[in-house]
């Protein structure tokens, strides 16, 4: 090519052309290096898209789960209220006429509605006939 170019453009130096076929060639192999480095920041970004998207499946199993625990921790508390309120029916039949205004006025103070654990629940009772 530069044959080419020196025969039939002799005006042309031989010299500003050898410059301009090294400038290409370093521009050639600064492309060549961009291009590389793209391509191993593509492989890089492809590398931590599958990852973020593993761990993004991992989370949402994990939430799951979470809401699995909660949804059955709510059915115990339930269970739980459900307990505290039928041992006060049963302990209001149980008590004696004149211990009844007493135990009422404990279990006010207590409001065992706003479910409370199982030995406050105890604690309270055993206080009230204590």
């Amino acid at each position: 090519m530069l044959f080419f170019m020196t025969r039939f453009m002799p005006e042309l130096d031989r010299t500003a052309l050898y410059r301009l076929k090294g400038y290409l060639k370093n521009l050639q192999d600064r492309l060549g290096s961009l291009q590389s480095t793209a391509s191993d920041n593509e492989k890089q970004a492809d590398g931590l898209s599958t990852r973020i998207m593993t761990e993004k499946q991992a989370y949402a199993r994990e939430l799951g789960e979470i809401k699995e625990e909660v949804d059955a921790l709510k059915q115990e508390v339930g269970l739980v209220k459900k307990e505290v309120l039928s041992m006060i029916a049963c302990l209001k039949t149980s008590v004696k006429a004149d211990e009844a205004e007493r135990f009422n006025k404990k279990l006010e103070l207590w409001s065992p509605e706003s479910l409370v654990s199982r030995r406050e629940a105890k604690r309270v009772i055993s206080q009230s006939f204590a």
